[in-house]
């Protein structure tokens, strides 16, 4: 499957993102790339990266008893997208 222009940049951003949380560049830009492929309407991966997390503090931590593993793709069921509070409050507007 071609890759769309859009698609490429949202991988470049969360690279970039990956890399300035500290991510090694190998690492990031394969991780990014592993969520392109997510992404896609077919993919059947329901996986999350405890980045995307709101539950994910500045200081590493997430939720009482949960390690987070921000950099790994993996299933989490206290997982709630980072911002999406907001995006629903816009779109009641």
């Amino acid at each position: 499957m071609a890759w769309e222009e859009a698609e490429y940049e949202t991988m470049q951003r969360r690279a970039g993102a990956f890399v300035d949380a500290g991510a090694a560049p190998h690492e990031a830009g394969y991780l990014a790339w592993r969520m392109l492929m997510r992404d896609r309407p077919d993919s059947g991966d329901n996986r999350r990266v405890c980045f995307e997390c709101k539950h994910l503090r500045d200081n590493a931590r997430c939720l009482p008893g949960l390690l987070p593993l921000r950099f790994v793709l993996q299933r989490c069921d206290s997982f709630e997208l980072r911002g999406s509070e907001r995006k629903a409050r816009t779109e009641k507007a």
